[in-house]
């Protein structure tokens, strides 16, 4: 029986309406003085209600496709992670990801033009932000989408010091997953920044900025793409307006060997998505559970199915006909239904100067513990294979 299929979820619900029935026809038995009347009735209840939580976890779960099986389920218990089969399609990464400007760590354009420098204070940052660096949240304005909304960014512990004034730091922009909000990245359980922060100290690339907009107003999935009619310009938002307000208040490197994203699931879609239609400002997209061809929730539908936008934001059909100049690393599993069927079409199609590095796991759902162990290897690729975040000597 498929821990997924309908079969075991109706099961999970007759079971409990059977619990609850039994329940109540049998409670006169169960009534009575003393511990054991007691704890008779105690356990009826607890059995009903674990049943009922059990279903509501089945229903959850085929839903989302955090378990894909049986086996899924054991590993998470066991916290063991199946050996990955990794595949590469396309150029290689560093090629993919070269820059069109030099990188260095001393240059000084953009906002920092005629050596105007902004520092922690102007930014409302804290002078002593501890080991790990520190978040801050601005609201970001968008004169080319039209949008404004709030973007988390973690600024690295050296940004506020006076050895690293002049110093400009590659970006990450970081994209949560659906339902959620950048807090999904910045929590405990994930916290990029310190995840990053211990990269750093390991020498694996040097400090970045870690950028986390928040994509789905009103809490509408918006998939990031530009909607039609009245929907909101999401795309131009997160690839033009943040990238330009960002370049323009902190001291960050513009060229694009110096910019990548980064995303899981819906979040991991919008990470390649932005990086493949945008190859001029990202170097590389991290796709972490992700998928290759937008999936609306209803009532938003930006655009028809097989209109000229739809055909746009086909990122399967993008890699086949006209391959941008990116590199792309992508976490799937080939029992994750929601990832691995355009994953797998786009490791077939895509060819040079497009580059991927695909780690295919055998069995897995879709869920944060299962990518969570791969976001350090994920810092470590961009380390090797952009030179904006390649560790400084």
């Amino acid at each position: 029986m498929s821990l997924t299929g309908a079969l075991f979820l109706w099961s999970m619900i007759l079971a409990s309406v059977a619990a609850f029935a039994w329940s109540i026809l049998t409670w006169n038995r169960a009534a009575g003085t003393g511990w054991w009347a007691i704890l008779r009735r105690m356990g009826r209840q607890l059995a009903v209600t674990a049943l009922v939580v059990l279903t509501l976890g089945a229903g959850l779960n085929r839903q989302y496709d955090w378990y894909a099986n049986w086996s899924d389920l054991g590993s998470a218990f066991s916290n063991s992670v199946p050996t990955p089969d990794v595949q590469v399609a396309g150029a290689v990464p560093s090629a993919a990801a070269a820059g069109h400007l030099a990188v260095g760590a001393e240059t000084v354009t953009g906002n920092q033009a005629g050596g105007v420098l902004d520092s922690a204070a102007s930014l409302g940052l804290r002078a002593d932000p501890g080991p790990q660096g520190q978040y801050k949240t601005f609201t970001v304005p968008g004169p080319i989408s039209g949008h404004s909304g709030p973007v988390t960014i973690w600024f690295p512990t050296g940004y506020g010091s006076q050895a690293q004034a002049r110093h400009r730091f590659p970006v990450i922009e970081a994209f949560h997953g659906i339902p959620g909000s950048p807090l999904q990245l910045t929590s405990k359980y994930v916290n990029i920044g310190a995840t990053l922060s211990d990269q750093v100290a390991a020498g694996h690339l040097r400090d970045a900025i870690v950028v986390l907009p928040d994509y789905t107003p009103q809490g509408i999935d918006t998939e990031c793409v530009n909607g039609t009619g009245t929907g909101p310009r999401m795309e131009d938002w997160l690839t033009k307006d943040i990238p330009e307000w960002v370049d323009t208040h902190i001291r960050t490197d513009r060229d694009r060997g110096s910019w990548a994203t980064l995303g899981f699931s819906g979040g991991a879609w919008c990470a390649a998505m932005s990086a493949m239609l945008h190859p001029e400002t990202y170097a590389a997209g991290v796709s972490l559970d992700g998928y290759f061809q937008p999936t609306f929730e209803r009532p938003y539908l930006p655009f028809r199915t097989g209109s000229a936008e739809a055909q746009r934001y086909d990122m399967v059909r993008l890699a086949r006909t006209a391959p941008p100049r990116i590199a792309l690393w992508i976490l799937t599993s080939k029992t994750d239904a929601l990832s691995y069927d355009t994953t797998r079409q786009l490791l077939t199609d895509a060819k040079a100067p497009l580059s991927i590095t695909a780690v295919v796991l055998p069995t897995g759902g879709h869920r944060t513990s299962l990518w969570r162990p791969f976001l350090p290897q994920t810092m470590q690729w961009l380390g090797s294979n952009l030179a904006g975040f390649a560790p400084l000597p």
